[in-house]
């Protein structure tokens, strides 16, 4: 595209008679570049904030994740305790059986 407007200038300035309708046509050119210059900074924009919303969403996935990790290892801490608990009162209660079968 820079070669491209090198040899627009070019020819231009060999051709006099056309200049006022060839600096009509560099301005239009130049208003084209701008507006597309715009629009691809506002495309940017655009995407960065979209980018640092997807970067905020994974880190909060990430510490619920984690948060869930720990409270699956809670549970599974408590549910151990709870069997530990009723290995014991079945001992027991078999223990306190064979005791009364014993009595009688």
């Amino acid at each position: 595209a820079h070669v491209r407007d090198l040899e627009k200038v070019k020819s231009y300035d060999e051709n006099p008679r056309s200049s006022n309708s060839s600096l009509a046509d560099l301005k239009r050119e130049l208003i084209r570049s701008k507006d597309a210059q715009a629009r691809s900074m506002s495309c940017t924009t655009g995407l960065k904030a979209k980018l640092a919303s997807s970067d905020e969403s994974v880190v909060s996935l990430q510490q619920k994740v984690k948060q869930l990790g720990s409270r699956c290892k809670q549970r599974r801490n408590e549910a151990e305790a709870f069997e530990e608990s009723l290995a014991r009162l079945v001992e027991g209660g078999v223990a306190w059986r064979s005791g009364l079968e014993e009595q009688m």
